[in-house]
């Protein structure tokens, strides 16, 4: 498969689990950490900041997860660096935040690590 239609592949897959699971992160994140943007500082906006939330912690798991196993060695850590690391210079205003966002992205490449490793060993056999 040629390395474009593989690249082309992986962000429309990304694009489609983020739009599918973004409901699903919405609800774990109201249901753990209560619902966004009712701190003391901050206006309770209501649904459209949970959906915000969601999409972002959404978009944060299954980057990592899908540029690990589509993307070869050096390229999908540059990639993963790129867009991780965009939405993570946007967040630098709360650190408790990225106490939630880091571990949510590590989570995702650790599980594409290991889909990966599990692909190969069956692969050889």
């Amino acid at each position: 498969m040629n390395k474009y239609i593989r690249y082309t592949l992986s962000i429309i897959f990304i694009i489609v689990l983020i739009l599918v699971f973004s409901p699903l992160a919405t609800m774990l994140y109201v249901r753990i950490f209560g619902h966004a943007g009712s701190g003391i500082a901050s206006i309770n906006i209501g649904k459209i900041a949970e959906g915000i939330v969601g999409f972002l912690v959404s978009y944060t798991f299954f980057v990592p997860l899908t540029f690990v196993i589509f993307f070869k060695k050096p390229e999908k850590y540059y990639a993963i660096f790129a867009f991780i690391g965009f939405e993570l210079f946007f967040m630098l205003s709360s650190i408790s935040v990225l106490i939630i966002f880091i571990p949510i992205a590590v989570i995702g490449w650790l599980i594409g690590e290991g889909m990966l490793r599990l692909y190969n060993l069956y692969k050889k056999k």
